[in-house]
């Protein structure tokens, strides 16, 4: 979806309001919930910051070295991750020196995600600079230009946009404009936070990330292709394919990816093409597994085919009233 209209001059509101904000960024929120769970998360059980982009690097670990790149030399900085009563908490916790972690359920229900920050950054003093981030993004593209700009503008919120116009999930405000948010009841950022915005004489104005930007991940496609682009390929399809690895296009460079977590095994003999293979999975002789993901410690058996799929353990509330064990689960 494309951003609003009203956001194509890079303002919403005409009348110059700035913020007083020149401090670096002192705090970021990152929010790991919603009202319905992603199609993605639902297949697999787990939260989208322990998905696996390349074999060293979660969702989680780039949002913390994205933030880790814009903290003062000086400073620790704090990284608030808030999920949903109904969305898994992540398992990892990356390590940074420079970051202080906090992971929690959201402290009110049905807040929505500006009413969930405004909780948690109530403690933030209102002038310093805080970010708001979705969870469920592969963020590409560095921050530092994104902070420079919002404090080169003086304006008082700074929605990030990806290089195709869409939304980016960033948000980057001075603590104090949070304070339009209501103590109590739901509301939004992309809609109800920036007519709020608006009507009270606030300025924003739309940044646009370098790309890739931030790639949304709610499928598996999504995740597929963010995991490809963090590796460095771009328009990898698979139509046809040989019993040989790497596959190669017409020029002899890639065309696929795969991304083989430590602690998995795959037989010589056997096909993984544009897929993610987790810690401690198996796949066996002769198999093939192509635009899949594969879930920790799941088997591959040899011989097997696995195209366009999502292959998890059932998550413990799934198994205590579901499917025979060993079911596929669905997937988008």
């Amino acid at each position: 979806m494309a951003l609003a209209p009203t956001m194509s001059d890079n303002r919403i509101n005409p009348m110059p309001h700035p913020a007083t904000s020149s401090r670096p960024l002192r705090a970021c929120v990152i929010l790991a919930g919603g009202l319905k769970l992603s199609p993605l998360t639902e297949a697999c059980g787990l939260s989208v910051l322990d998905l696996p982009l390349t074999e060293r690097q979660t969702v989680f670990s780039v949002w913390l070295s994205r933030l880790d790149a814009v903290r003062q030399p000086e400073d620790v900085l704090p990284v608030r991750v808030i999920f949903g009563d109904n969305y898994p908490p992540p398992r990892s916790r990356p390590q940074f020196a420079s970051i202080r972690l906090e992971v929690s359920a959201e402290p009110q229900h049905y807040r929505g995600p500006a009413g969930v920050a405004r909780d948690v950054l109530a403690d933030i003093g209102p002038d310093e600079l805080v970010l708001i981030a979705e969870a469920n993004r592969y963020c590409g593209a560095p921050l530092q230009d994104l902070i420079r700009s919002h404090l080169a503008s003086g304006a008082d919120v700074t929605i990030a946009a990806n290089p195709d116009g869409t939304p980016a999930g960033l948000y980057l405000m001075a603590r104090r404009c949070l304070d339009l948010v209501p103590a109590a009841g739901f509301m939004d950022l992309k809609e109800q936070f920036l007519s709020k915005v608006r009507t009270e004489g606030r300025v924003a104005r739309v940044h646009a990330l370098d790309p890739p930007g931030s790639v949304l991940i709610r499928t598996r496609e999504q995740l597929l292709d963010a995991a490809a682009t963090a590796k460095g390929i771009q328009g990898s399809d698979i139509e046809h394919f040989a019993n040989i690895w790497p596959m190669q296009g017409e020029s002899g460079e890639p065309s696929a990816f795969q991304v083989v977590c430590s602690g998995s095994l795959i037989d010589p003999q056997a096909v993984v093409a544009d897929s993610i293979v987790m810690e401690g999975a198996r796949v066996g002789p002769r198999a093939i597994v192509i635009r899949s993901v594969i879930g920790p410690n799941i088997e591959v058996r040899s011989a097997e085919t696995v195209v366009d799929s999502i292959r998890f353990a059932p998550p413990i509330r799934a198994r205590q009233s579901a499917s025979p064990a060993g079911k596929e689960r669905p997937t988008r």
